[in-house]
Order: structure tokens, then C-alpha cells, then sequence
């Protein structure tokens, strides 16, 4: 056809020509002139019928109008993927924020704990004066009255050792004077020490022992608390970024039923014009339209809180964040899961941090039952003690005696409360404090291999909603297919058409949300098995150790230092 009225040889020049070039442009006047009046005359031939309804373009300029109205204008599009939105939780979710102090607390206090060992050093120092009256005896002699002066000055270190041995090492100088002629002055030094150790109650354990052992198991029990809200957020940030995919999509598919409800009810409006089709058809297409056009704002205002939902999981500055509007960059797909329930029960029990808090719970028993059995012992003391006395006129000389006078014990002390009830008391209280710990572990235990089992099953029935839910799709989409084309051949009522119609959106929006909800149950066995960091992978486990726990690591290590020595 272009070679009939455009010839290769004018293209190219081979024979140009003068008379054919204004033959060719005269033609070309002619077809631009006419194209328009036809067009013109076919529009004057097909006047439009005044209504109120909205063509497909119109649909969508106001869906896009009706978008910005509900979301505000967005300055930033951000295109997030899942491992994104998860390593924003982990840096600026506010929960594990406030989780993370408790573990340095809990350091904090452990090591205040080992405070029972510091030495204290104490330093006293006082003086005065004494006055005697003068006064006459029963012999009636008179005895005139006198005063002196006395001071002390004395230093000690005291502490104990991790075998509970106190120790006590002090020095002092005393000063005594009498304010007469005849007196000189007294000064009298010491110095010594004294040990006590106890060999049956707080031998191996005493108060400051157990409350160091107690913050361990606290430390051990906030980490663990620490791991289980990583597991929480995380769970959380994938469900919401799952459900904020299928109400992007589920927009898009409500989108799509406005689209198809205006355009029947413009076929409508053209056969009711031509007298096809009653009024009637006209109507309950337009009622259709309206209808989706409802669903469709309702279905942007959930989107518009599940962006919300999500944001308010991956930041700490919901402000700035207010204007960016998220869009997901993952794919909304089924991936089968290697489902396995003798594994899935074995993580569950072995990786579980709230199966862990019991289990550190049940240690914590079974370090207070050793300390209330060892309170049942009597108090049996060995202690020791030598000192050095020095008495001179000057305090010089008091020094240089020091090692003229010398003393040294030796002590055995035996005592015990009679009846000692309070003690037996809390053996007893803490012994069925420790049964009680040993069920609820075990009621959990059995609590989570149940809900690994449901959630199996979950994700089992999920997999087959998504094929269930594909087929029924594909059928409707064949079915409004079919029926659209018996309603131009007048086979078909409007009415079968629109039910249809109701009947794919609906389909379309089942299997999105079947898989959202198959994804969702993947993540939330995960969560049951206690396995959601190691299934995301090890950047993840070692980013969060780097960002959340440095310094409890270099805690442990000191902590197992102080032990061995």
C-alpha cells in the first residue's frame, strides 16, 4: 500500500522530477484536509447522550485524584524490599529499643553484685576532754579536781573472699593525758588483723554469693527476652509488609472492577439508546459502578493504614516518614515449604527463647533450693586473730614498742536458732516453687509442639487456598469472558454479566489474600519454632549481635574470666 502511493523511487530521489514532486504534494493536501472531516462527519453521526456517568478515562483520572485525596501528595516513593523493611526494624523499631537496655541493666547489675567483695576502708578519728571535780573525802580530806585529754586515730580494711572468709586488718593510737604536774602523757598504739571463715552455713554459698549467681541467670534471662522480641518484630514487619502487598494489589484489582463496571454501563447506555436493552440493565450496571467505586475507596484507605502499619514498625521518626510512600519490591508468590514435623518440634523445643526464660527460671529454683538447704546448717565459725600493743610516753615510742607486746586467738564459734522455722519454712516454699516451675515449663512445652502442629496445618491449607483460589480466578476471568461476549450477541442479560463481574473481583482478591496468608503462616511457624533468624541468614543473626549485644558479649567473657579465677 505505501509503495502504491508513495514510490520507492520518490523516497529515494533516483528520478526526481518537478511536475511529480507538486503531483505528490497536491495528494497529500488533499488526504489532510479530508481526514479531518471524516472524522468530524463520524462524530456528528453518533451525538453524545448527556449523562452523569464517567467514561474509562475519566475512571481512572478520578481513581488517581481520589488516591492523592486519601494518601496526601507524597514527596518520595521509596521501593522497599522484606530484608530492607527487617534490617530497618532491627536499627529503628522503638520496641527493640527499650528491649535491648534491660540486657545492659541487667549487666549493669551484675556486675554491682560483685561489690560483696570490695574491701572497705574505714578511718576514724575523735578527741575530748574530761573533768573531775574537786570534792572532799569521807576523811574530810580535800581532793583537788583534775582534767585530761584523750584523742584516738585508728584505720581498717575489711572484706571478704569468694570462700566467704572475712578478713579485718586495722591500726590505731590512742593518746591520753592528764592535765597536772606529776602525769606525763599516755600514747598506746596496736595493730592486727583477725579472720573468720565459716564452715557449714555460707561456706559455699552465702547471701552475696547467690545474688551474684541470681543476676547471672537475670542476664541470661534478658537476653533471651532481647531475642524474643527480635523474633516478634521481625514477624510482625513481615506480616505487615504481606498484607500491605495484597492491599497494593487488592487496590489495583478494585481498580480494574471500576473499570469494567463503567464500561458496561456505557455498552449499556448505547444499547438502551438503540432499544436492545431495558432502562433497567442501565440502571443496576451504574448501581454496580457506584458500588466498586465505594470498595475502591475503601480499599485505598486500608492500604493507606497498612503503610502506616509497617512504617510505624521500621521507624522511630514516624514524621519523616509521613510524606514517603512505600512501595513493595517483592514479588507476592508461593514458595512450598519442606514441612517436617519431628524437625519443626525439635527447633520449637530447643529454640525457643521463651522456652529458654523457664528453663533459666527452673536454674534460678534450683540455685535458691541449694542456698535455703544450706541456711539449715548451723553457724560454725573458724576465726583467728594477732595483734601487735605499744605503750609510750610519746607516740614514737609507742611505735618502736609495737613488737614488745603481741597477742593471737584462736576461736571456734557454734551456733544455731532453735527450731530454726523460717529457715525449713523457705526450703519448703522454694521446693514447690520449683514444682511449680517444672509444670509450667512443661505446659509450654506442650503449648508450643500444639501450635507447631496447627501452624503445619496452616500452612498446609494455605498452600492449597492459593491453587484453590488461582483456579477460581482463571474460571471467572474464562466465564466473564464468555458472558460478555452472549450479551453482544444478545444471549445474555446485563444482571449475569454484573454478577460475574462481582464474582472476579471477588476471585481475584481471594488469591491474592490466599497468598498473603500463605506467607503470613510460613512466618508464623517460624515464629513457633523460634527459627526466624536463622531462616532469614547469617548476616542477619551477626548485623544483629553487632548492633544490638556488643556489649554483653565482652561481658560474658569477663564474667567467665572472674569464674575460672
Amino acid at each position: 500500500m505505501l509503495k502504491r502511493y508513495f514510490p520507492l523511487d520518490f523516497w529515494l530521489m533516483n528520478e526526481f522530477r518537478p511536475d511529480k514532486l507538486l503531483k505528490w504534494c497536491v495528494l497529500l493536501s488533499f488526504l489532510v484536509f479530508m481526514l479531518p472531516a471524516g472524522a468530524q462527519d463520524s462524530q456528528s453521526s453518533d451525538p453524545p447522550v448527556e449523562t452523569d456517568s464517567l467514561t474509562v478515562e475519566e475512571a481512572d483520572q478520578n481513581t488517581e485524584e481520589s488516591d492523592q485525596r486519601l494518601s496526601g501528595e507524597s514527596d518520595t516513593v521509596r521501593f522497599l524490599s522484606l530484608q530492607e523493611c527487617i534490617f530497618l526494624a532491627l536499627q529503628n523499631n522503638l520496641d527493640i529499643q527499650i528491649e535491648r537496655i534491660n540486657p545492659q541493666i541487667a549487666m549493669l547489675d551484675l556486675q554491682g553484685s560483685y561489690s560483696y567483695y570490695d574491701p572497705n576502708l574505714s578511718l576514724s578519728q575523735f578527741s575530748g576532754e574530761s573533768l573531775s571535780p574537786t570534792y572532799f573525802d569521807p576523811e574530810g580530806r580535800l581532793i583537788l579536781g583534775r582534767s585530761q585529754d584523750f584523742s584516738a586515730l585508728s584505720s581498717g580494711l575489711a572484706g571478704r573472699l569468694i570462700t566467704g572468709l572475712r578478713y579485718n586488718v586495722d591500726t590505731s593510737m590512742n593518746f591520753r593525758r592528764v592535765n597536772d604536774f606529776n602525769t606525763p602523757a599516755d600514747y598506746s598504739a596496736s595493730a592486727g588483723f583477725s579472720l573468720t571463715q565459716p564452715l557449714l552455713r555460707n561456706f559455699w554459698i552465702d547471701p552475696g554469693r547467690l545474688q551474684i549467681k541470681l543476676s547471672k541467670e537475670n542476664l541470661k534471662m534478658t537476653k533471651q527476652a532481647l531475642r524474643l522480641q527480635l523474633i516478634n518484630i521481625i514477624t510482625s514487619v513481615e506480616t505487615a509488609y504481606y498484607d500491605l502487598i495484597f492491599a497494593i494489589e487488592n487496590v489495583q484489582v478494585q481498580e480494574k472492577a471500576l473499570q469494567l463496571a463503567k464500561r458496561l454501563v456505557e455498552e449499556n447506555r448505547t444499547r438502551v439508546k438503540v432499544g436492545v436493552m431495558a432502562p433497567l440493565d442501565e440502571t443496576q450496571a451504574e448501581s454496580q459502578a457506584a458500588g466498586s467505586e465505594a470498595d475502591l475507596f475503601s480499599t485505598q484507605r486500608l492500604a493507606i493504614f497498612q503503610e502506616n502499619a509497617l512504617k510505624n514498625l521500621i521507624t522511630d521518626d514516624f514524621e519523616s516518614w509521613q510524606k514517603i510512600k512505600i512501595v513493595t519490591s517483592d514479588p507476592l508468590v508461593a514458595i512450598e515449604e519442606n514441612l517436617d514435623l519431628q524437625a519443626s518440634w525439635s527447633a520449637g523445643l530447643v529454640m525457643r527463647p521463651d522456652l529458654a526464660q523457664l528453663r533459666i527460671d527452673l536454674e534460678r529454683r534450683d540455685i535458691d533450693l541449694v542456698f535455703r538447704k544450706n541456711q539449715l546448717l548451723p553457724s560454725l565459725d573458724l576465726g583467728g586473730s594477732f595483734r601487735y600493743n605499744g605503750v609510750g610516753s610519746t607516740e614514737t615510742e609507742s611505735y618502736d614498742n609495737l613488737r614488745n607486746g603481741d597477742r593471737w586467738t584462736i576461736s571456734t564459734v557454734l551456733s544455731f536458732p532453735l527450731g530454726n522455722r523460717a529457715a525449713r519454712n523457705n526450703l519448703r516454699s522454694t521446693r514447690l516453687a520449683k514444682k511449680q516451675a517444672i509444670l509450667v515449663l512443661k505446659r509450654a512445652e506442650q503449648n508450643v509442639l500444639v501450635q507447631i502442629d496447627n501452624d503445619i496445618k496452616l500452612v498446609q491449607t494455605n498452600l492449597k487456598r492459593v491453587s484453590a483460589t488461582k483456579r477460581a480466578k482463571e474460571f471467572s476471568e474464562e466465564a466473564l469472558d464468555a458472558e460478555e461476549k452472549k450479551l453482544e450477541n444478545g444471549k445474555s442479560t446485563s444482571f449475569e454479566v454484573l454478577r460475574l463481574q462481582r464474582d472476579l473481583t471477588s476471585a481475584a482478591s481471594g488469591y491474592i489474600r490466599a497468598l498473603a496468608d500463605y506467607n503470613i503462616s510460613v512466618t508464623r511457624l517460624y515464629q513457633s519454632e523460634g527459627s526466624t533468624l536463622e531462616k532469614r541468614n547469617v548476616e542477619l543473626i551477626e548485623r544483629a549481635k553487632r548492633t544490638l549485644m556488643p556489649e554483653l558479649e565482652a561481658l560474658d567473657h569477663r564474667s567467665d574470666e572472674r569464674d575460672s579465677e
